[in-house]
């Protein structure tokens, strides 16, 4: 679901930008220096060694659309925010719509986060759009955490994190009652990322000044560090839809197997600079809710981290659909080589921001 937020107009969104300003759509500054190009291949490698076999539909389930374009198919927005809701209360745990009918504390920021986002929302802004999930990473979680910031002991409370794109940054365990300051200090757009998100239009001075932006004078105690592992988000929201229900468990599960064959060391959580500094490659697996395209399941979103040096997916979102068990071995060594596969692609965002539309960005082999 994408969630558009500001305050300018109280009205429906506008319509989306046509293909041809897609290229133009960036949540980063235009003055930033173009991200390095990933190289694609046409076609995912035949695997090596066994997998899953991929499973067959129940009578009454969509098959999987195999017909239709895939690349340009992630909707626009300019964060990916991923909140936690814990690895007992994701998946076929997660209903439909999660901020209607989940309870705990992730549950709760994500019920938070889309209401000040949307229409009616103090936060809403046609032209800055965030699209906000939920993952099965333990944040979510309701322990009670004693943590300390900035000098002040915090007072006990339950707590989850959020893993935001394109940053690539995870916050430090957050309530509830810290969304406003996660709006504020990662959500929300810099004044230079809200005049490049506008490309080429332009606005008069007073309605930009009206705009939601950061607020750079806000006193930040919640912090946020730099994700180190490969995160591997798979779409497992079961209730949402059947197709991805039934195979984002074999997936995740696949993921996880061929990650460890190939030298790469699986975590349960994304671990952040300083927690691998004297490990080699991480990599963790974990479900996400609904981010459409259900009839592509099963949808694959992959975060490569920035700390790694070479690999020209370093700090790029990469989004795969009709993702198959036997793909996944060819998945795994082209991220590990810097490489996209063509016939997977839907679409995904750059370092910088920059939508990452169709395999025009991309450079073939």
């Amino acid at each position: 679901m994408i969630i558009a937020y500001g305050v300018l107009r109280r009205q429906a969104p506008r319509v989306w930008p046509s293909k041809m300003e897609l290229r133009w759509h960036t949540s980063s500054s235009l003055q930033l220096a173009p991200s390095h190009i990933p190289q694609t291949i046409a076609t995912c490698p035949e695997p090596t060694c066994s997998c899953a076999p991929t499973p067959a539909f129940p009578s009454g389930v969509d098959p999987i659309d195999t017909k239709s374009q895939l690349a340009g198919t992630v909707a626009i927005h300019n964060r990916l925010v991923v909140v936690g809701t814990g690895p007992n209360n994701s998946g076929q745990n997660w209903p439909s719509k999660i901020e209607k009918g989940a309870t705990g504390t992730g549950s709760e920021v994500i019920k938070q986060l889309k209401t000040s986002m949307g229409v009616r929302g103090q936060y809403f802004n046609e032209w800055w759009n965030a699209m906000v999930v939920a993952s099965s990473f333990g944040g979510g979680v309701d322990n009670m955490q004693t943590q300390k910031r900035v000098g002040q002991l915090k007072e006990e409370q339950p707590s989850t994190t959020a893993i935001i794109f394109p940053q690539g940054i995870r916050t430090s365990p957050l309530s509830p009652s810290e969304v406003e300051e996660l709006l504020q200090s990662h959500i929300l757009p810099t004044e230079a990322e809200l005049k490049a998100s506008l490309g080429r239009r332009q606005l008069p001075d007073d309605d930009l000044a009206k705009l939601p932006k950061q607020n750079t004078s806000t006193t930040k105690t919640l912090h946020a560090d730099p994700i180190s592992s490969i995160v591997v988000f798979i779409c497992g929201h079961g209730q949402r839809d059947a197709r991805c229900g039934i195979l984002g468990p074999i997936l995740k599960t696949e993921f996880e197997q061929k990650l460890v064959q190939l030298g790469v060391i699986v975590t349960e959580e994304p671990l952040v600079a300083g927690e691998n500094s004297e490990t080699p490659v991480t990599a963790t697996v974990g479900f996400i809710s609904h981010i459409g395209g259900h009839k592509f399941a099963g949808n694959v979103v992959i975060f490569v981290p920035r700390n790694l040096i070479g690999n020209d997916l370093a700090g790029k979102t990469i989004w795969y659909g009709r993702v198959e068990p036997r793909h996944v071995e060819g998945i795994v060594k082209t991220i590990k080589e810097g490489k996209v596969i063509k016939e997977l692609l839907r679409g995904g965002m750059d370092e910088n921001g920059m939508m990452l539309r169709n395999s025009d960005f991309l450079v073939d082999l």
